[in-house]
């Protein structure tokens, strides 16, 4: 009996206590979601407030920016594949069911809460169609995107009330279409199968056939503006069966004309893609279409200048990646299988350790380069030891007012040589200042942000 309550109480810790496992390398911290189910979807309406779904009904909500996630009753078991929230109360999800995925026999779903995800109400349900992808322009007006997997059939809903009811539009396309988004009240976007890119200038009163990226199946679109957009994606082959490679392509033309940006064949499919301004964006992916049978390895990047580079992010996990948001341009979410979610603090940049040699004294380098526009490198030495523990290191970023705007490291280091990268994309030109402190070391330099 006092074994089964001693486990019973280690089982309840276990359920209740947060245990986030941070990587100083990767920059990426794993939250603990008390799932192993895919999650596929992750969005979040400020620094503390967010939700992600996933298979068997599964949706998560934390309060307090992943320290804790809480489930929440779907009253479905389908496979929830987007989640959008508008406010604190007012969200929506959707998803399908099939005993055979991704083959045939779906079951689509259309949830709504208007309680923040205490209670969730149907609000459509169809035979043969899935919707993978929503977006809202306002509090009342928003699209649904989806299709019916491998028959060329793809389904547009526009809502007018909040998804009080739902109106079917033309895509004048063939093939699914899995993301769909809006640059303003009028133009939208949505992007599927066979490369094929839809616009409507009218708010979805007509959509027309814009672009077509050959032997590219599409999975993701967002747009800046009117003229500047991304899209994310993969490799089909001419019988039409996907061959995973990473792709992004940009627009700065409306979608006249895509430049790739990203074209590998490396047997990741990026499947999500978050731009925070027009400088810095993320995507993230995995190496197999459906996310079910492919759940080992992953692909993230990022670009701090408008994707005219692409540096591939590392991760402290294996699992593939599904989805990613970011709320400013360090604080971002990633999930993906077995339950994973992923958060960091840093831009997805780790601290980069150049040497483990026990430094002669505390320092505090020049940044390099100096003026800088957006990223620059910061360097620092770590002496030594508090009383046989690790040094307690804070790096934060000032600006000419002396209001802290960025944490750059606040976690144990041992001693050696390390060096961060700062990302000013979200910052105006100026003086900044950045600060080193540990228990018996303070430090201060000045940089120049030059945009």
């Amino acid at each position: 009996m006092k074994g089964k309550l001693k486990f019973l109480v280690v089982f309840i810790l276990y359920l209740f206590i947060p245990n986030p496992i941070y990587s100083s390398e990767s920059g990426w911290e794993i939250q603990n979601s008390n799932t192993t189910n895919v999650l596929h979807s992750v969005n979040f309406i400020d620094n503390n407030t967010g939700w992600t779904c996933g298979i068997n009904g599964i949706i998560l909500k934390t309060t307090n920016s992943g320290i804790n996630w809480i489930s929440q009753i779907s009253h479905t078991d389908v496979y929830l594949v987007a989640i959008y929230f508008l406010n604190a109360n007012v969200g929506f999800t959707s998803g399908f069911k099939s005993e055979n995925y991704p083959t045939i026999g779906y079951r689509c779903i259309i949830l709504k809460t208007l309680d923040g995800g205490i209670n969730w109400d149907t609000i459509d349900t169809s035979t043969d169609y899935y919707i993978t992808n929503i977006d809202f322009i306002n509090s009342t007006t928003g699209y649904f995107s989806g299709g019916l997997y491998g028959n060329g059939t793809n389904k547009i809903l526009k809502t007018t009330n909040s998804g009080i009811t739902l109106e079917e539009q033309n895509s004048n396309s063939i093939g699914n279409l899995f993301s769909i988004g809006f640059a303003n009240s009028s133009t939208g976007y949505s992007c599927g199968m066979w490369g094929n890119i839809v616009k409507t200038t009218n708010g979805g009163s007509n959509w027309f056939v814009q672009s077509v990226l050959p032997k590219h199946i599409l999975t993701s679109i967002t747009f800046l503006d009117e003229n500047t957009g991304y899209v994310t994606g993969g490799d089909l082959s001419w019988e039409g069966q996907i061959v995973p490679s990473s792709y992004i392509g940009k627009t700065t033309n409306g979608g006249i004309n895509w430049i790739s940006q990203i074209d590998i064949t490396n047997r990741h499919i990026l499947y999500s893609i978050h731009f925070v301004n027009q400088f810095t964006g993320y995507a993230c992916g995995s190496p197999d279409f459906t996310t079910i049978s492919g759940c080992w390895h992953n692909s993230l990047y990022k670009t701090t200048n408008s994707g005219n580079e692409w540096i591939e992010l590392t991760t402290p996990v294996i699992q593939s990646l599904t989805s990613i948001y970011f709320i400013d341009a360090y604080t971002g979410f990633a999930v993906g299988c077995d339950g994973k979610i992923l958060k960091t603090i840093t831009g997805g940049v780790g601290i980069t350790n150049l040497s483990n040699e026990i430094p002669s004294g505390y320092n505090l380098f020049q940044n390099y380069p100096n003026p800088f526009n957006p990223v620059t490198k910061i360097k620092f030495d770590i002496q030594s030891m508090v009383n046989g523990e690790l040094s307690i290191v804070n790096l934060k970023v000032y600006n000419a007012l002396g209001k802290e705007v960025q944490t750059l490291v606040d976690q144990k280091l041992s001693p050696g040589s390390y060096e961060v990268d700062f990302d000013g994309s979200n910052f105006s030109s100026g003086i900044y200042f950045y600060s080193l402190q540990t228990e018996d070391f303070s430090q201060s330099r000045k940089m120049f942000l030059l945009k």
